[in-house]
C-alpha cells in the first residue's frame, strides 16, 4: 500500500513509550526460568534493539503490535535456542519421549528411559553434556563434596607480588638483581635507574645502560612467565 503524501512517519524514539508498553505485556508469555542469564528484563532489552535496527523494514500503515508481536515471538525462540536448546539432551524432541518425574528422569518408549543404548543420546552425553550443565544452575545440596573440597584460593595481591619479586631474585645475578629491584621494586624510570647504577656511555642521543636495562626487563619477563608457570595460582596464595 502506498504511502499517502501528507503522512509522515514516527520515528522510533517516538513510539518507544508504545514499544515498551507492547513488549512489557509480553514479560508473562517468557516462562523459561532454568537459568538466571535469561531473565526477562535481560531479553527486554535484546529485543528493544533489535526493534531500534529494524525500525525501517515496519509500514507503520500496519499496526505496530502485530509487527512486535511477532518479533518478540522469534526473539524468545532465539535466546532459548541459544542458551537452552542448542545443547539440550535430543530427548528434548525425541518422540520416544514419554516425560519425566520430578527427579528430571525421562521416561522413554523404546529404551525404558535416559540410556546410552541409544546412539543419539550417547553422541549428546559424551560431546554436548558438559556444554549444556554449565550453563544451567544447580542445586548446592546434590553437589556439596565438590563445593568443601574447593581450595582456599583467597588472595593477597602484595604478598603474591612479594613472592614473585623473591622467585625471580633467585635466578638472577646480583647485578641483574639491582637493576630489576630499581625498575620493578622501586619502580624507578630508566633514567633514575641509570644514575643510580653510575652508567656511562659515550653514544650520542642514548641513555646510558639502555642495552643493559633492556636485557634484563627481557629477562624478568622470560623469569617471571616460568615462576607463574611452575608454581601456578600457589604464588598469589595468601600467605598466612
Amino acid at each position: 500500500m502506498p504511502k499517502p503524501k501528507d503522512r509522515v512517519d514516527l520515528t522510533f524514539d517516538e513510539c518507544l513509550d508504545e514499544i515498551d508498553t507492547i513488549v512489557e505485556n509480553k514479560r508473562k508469555s517468557w516462562t523459561f526460568k532454568a537459568s538466571v542469564m535469561c531473565d526477562f528484563d535481560d531479553i527486554k532489552n535484546i529485543i528493544l534493539i533489535h526493534i531500534w535496527k529494524k525500525w525501517y523494514s515496519y509500514d507503520q500503515s500496519q499496526s505496530l503490535g502485530g509487527w512486535i508481536a511477532t518479533i518478540v515471538k522469534n526473539q524468545f525462540q532465539n535466546v532459548l535456542r541459544d542458551a537452552y536448546t542448542s545443547t539440550s539432551s535430543p530427548c528434548l524432541q525425541c518422540p520416544c519421549n514419554l516425560g519425566s518425574d520430578d527427579q528430571g528422569n525421562v521416561s522413554c518408549s523404546k529404551f525404558g528411559s535416559q540410556s546410552l543404548e541409544c546412539k543419539l543420546y550417547e553422541k549428546w552425553y559424551k560431546k554436548k553434556r558438559h556444554s549444556h550443565n554449565l550453563r544451567l544452575p544447580v542445586p548446592l545440596e546434590n553437589h556439596m563434596n565438590e563445593y568443601c573440597e574447593i581450595p582456599d584460593l583467597e588472595m593477597d595481591l602484595e604478598s603474591g607480588i612479594v613472592n614473585l619479586h623473591e622467585r625471580v631474585k633467585e635466578r638472577m645475578t646480583k647485578g641483574e638483581w639491582q637493576i630489576y629491584e630499581c625498575l620493578f621494586v622501586k619502580n624507578m624510570t630508566e633514567e633514575e635507574t641509570s644514575k643510580k647504577m653510575g652508567f656511562i656511555s659515550t653514544e650520542k642521543g642514548r641513555l646510558p645502560g639502555y642495552g643493559r636495562m633492556h636485557q634484563v626487563k627481557k629477562l624478568a619477563a622470560k623469569l617471571a612467565k616460568e615462576a607463574l608457570l611452575e608454581h601456578g595460582i600457589e604464588t598469589f596464595k595468601k600467605i598466612k
